[in-house]
């Protein structure tokens, strides 16, 4: 209801704006009081698309570049990544079907700046690749507006900005500048972390590989002992299946050596592990069986509660209707 009082007063402004046409000043003064209308508005992409519409009977889109923006970024932050793009396309000097490829000159650069947050939000449907593309889209883009604002080293940057005060538009360039900047920096280090994560990932499971292979050899299982001094224990988290299948290993040295890390996580992390070795309580495995109930023993001298939560948890699950045990014992 409020939407709709709202819309018809803003008719009302149109009918204004447009007898306006020679008082440029009173149109000026009609579109703030939309912008901070707006800006009062819930976050909402329906209710602020049926304003803009509204509002774009007499300002097009592309005249009121700022608003449209933020519409776009309450679109992709609201996971409406088809009408983000159809915005920002619509911003364009030339629609593209492919935000890809900026024309990073002839384009407003806010508009480019968005566009490239759109494609880094994007890696979901995209991957890895389409974040390392908008990373490098980016950094040229950043470039482009250190050649367009004269800039020739990082001690030019403050007497750049000292002699660009009053200079609305080149002043909005270097905040616009700075941001890109900050932004290079956020992504850079995501795409660090996401290529550090995969190969920690490879690397531990190529030493679990050489491990259960060669484990029986007493060497190999001190230098692998030695080793866990050194590691940070959160990286073993991510095999945690791996070591869990190998907790009855043949091998003495190997057994143990799982045992104690298994039990070294379980101190660190006892979410993580107690319910896969309350799993493996129950296997039918006798050696599997006695190995996981040995290590859920020394998790009740520091994590008694959780462990019987997660016993009562699975007893119950075993006695719901679709187990087998219970449609077995009906």
């Amino acid at each position: 209801v409020v939407v709709r009082i709202q819309m018809l007063a803003e008719l009302e402004e149109i009918i204004k704006y447009k007898q306006f046409n020679e008082y440029p000043e009173g149109r000026e003064v009609i579109k703030k009081t939309w912008a901070a209308r707006l800006n009062g508005c819930q976050r909402n992409v329906d209710m602020w698309q049926r304003i803009l519409r509204v509002r774009a009977l007499v300002v097009p889109p592309k005249e009121d570049i700022g608003t449209w923006i933020k519409f776009a970024n309450l679109c992709r932050k609201s996971n409406r990544p088809g009408l983000s793009f159809r915005t920002l396309s619509g911003l364009l000097t030339t629609e593209s079907r492919d935000l890809d490829v900026l024309d990073m000159k002839n384009n407003p650069p806010q508009v480019v700046y968005a566009c490239l947050k759109h494609a880094w939000a994007s890696w979901a449907t995209g991957g890895k690749a389409v974040r390392e593309h908008a990373y490098v889209q980016m950094r040229e883009f950043t470039v482009s507006l250190v050649e367009r604002l004269g800039i020739h080293s990082a001690e030019d940057i403050s007497f750049q900005i000292e002699n660009s005060r009053g200079d609305e538009a080149r002043m909005s360039l270097f905040k616009l500048l700075a941001r890109c900047y900050l932004k290079i920096g956020e992504w850079e280090n995501a795409l660090q972390d996401e290529l550090s994560e995969g190969n920690s990932l490879q690397d531990t499971l190529r030493l679990l590989t050489l491990w259960f292979k060669y484990g029986h050899q007493k060497e190999v299982t001190d230098a692998i002992a030695e080793g866990f001094g050194t590691t940070n224990i959160d990286v073993w988290l991510q095999v945690i299946p791996q070591l869990i299948a190998r907790i009855h290993a043949p091998s003495l040295h190997v057994r143990n050596l799982i045992h104690k890390l298994l039990i070294d996580i379980g101190k660190a992390h006892p979410q993580a592990l107690v319910y896969s070795l309350t799993v493996a309580s129950k296997s039918q495995s006798e050696a599997r069986k006695d190995a996981a109930v040995l290590i859920i023993e020394q998790m009740r001298s520091h994590s008694s509660i959780l462990v019987e939560q997660v016993c009562v948890i699975t007893f119950a699950h075993s006695l719901s209707p679709r187990s087998s045990v219970y449609r077995t014992n009906i």
